[in-house]
Parts: C-alpha cells; structure tokens; sequence
C-alpha cells in the first residue's frame, strides 16, 4: 500500500498559523514587514531610502508608488502588510515617518531610526507585533 498524503507537513504549518492568527501572521513570519507609501513625487526618494535601510537590516520591505494614497493604503491592508509608513513632506522636515501598525491598531508618528530599531528588535526577537512602548 503506498501512502499519499493530500496535504504535507509545511502546509498544514502554514495553515495552522494563518488560522491561529486570523490570517495576519506575526511580524517577524509577514511576508512584507514595512510597505512605503511617499503622498507625492517628491517623497520619492525619502521613501526608497527608507526601504532600502529597512532591506540592509535583513527586513522585507516595498514602496508602491502607483495611484491614490488611499488606494495604496488599501492595497497594503488588503495583502496584509504589517506596517504601513507614509512619507509627506511634514515627515521629510522632522526625519519622521507616519506608522500605522494594523495588527496592533497602533497609529503614530516615530523617526526613521527609531522604527528601524523597533522592527529590528521586533524581528531577532520573533514578536508578534512592535513594542510600541519602547
């Protein structure tokens, strides 16, 4: 009798998680950890920068620069991205960034640097979500 299993081992990992944690998974397993959003063209480069430190610290990272704001926005809740950071021009003058960190439901403006530390912190210690408290 040769045995066949439908469903392997990886799959059923997969599914317990997505299922565990109503399909948004945990910061340090998310597929997509920070998703950029500059409000116009001259956050451009602002938000690539921010990616791009994110990315060097071995973090997954995406800027989507294509249509609305709002529609971005939608776009990443609807992929379920955990952090979602935009960029306007209020933020490039303070070195800041607007968070909103759907998991938590955490929604609050911090420095580049210091988010880069929170997930950082976030992803070698295998947390949920980002200690906003620190």
């Amino acid at each position: 009798m040769i045995h066949r299993g439908t469903v392997g081992s990886m799959e059923r990992v997969t599914a317990a998680l997505l299922e565990r944690y109503a399909g948004r998974l945990p910061f340090w397993l998310s597929p997509i950890h920070l998703t950029v959003l500059p409000v116009g063209a001259d956050q451009d480069g602002a938000a690539r920068a921010l990616a791009d430190k994110a990315r060097h610290g071995g973090l997954r990272s995406r800027v989507d620069y294509d249509g609305s704001l709002g529609a971005r926005v939608r776009h990443a809740r609807k992929l379920r991205d955990h952090l979602i950071a935009v960029i306007g021009p209020t933020e490039i003058a303070q070195n800041s960034v607007q968070i909103t960190d759907i998991a938590s439901g955490v929604r609050t403006q911090v420095t580049r640097e210091h988010l880069l530390e929170l997930m950082d912190e976030a992803y070698v210690n295998r947390r949920t979500t980002l200690n906003w408290s620190l």
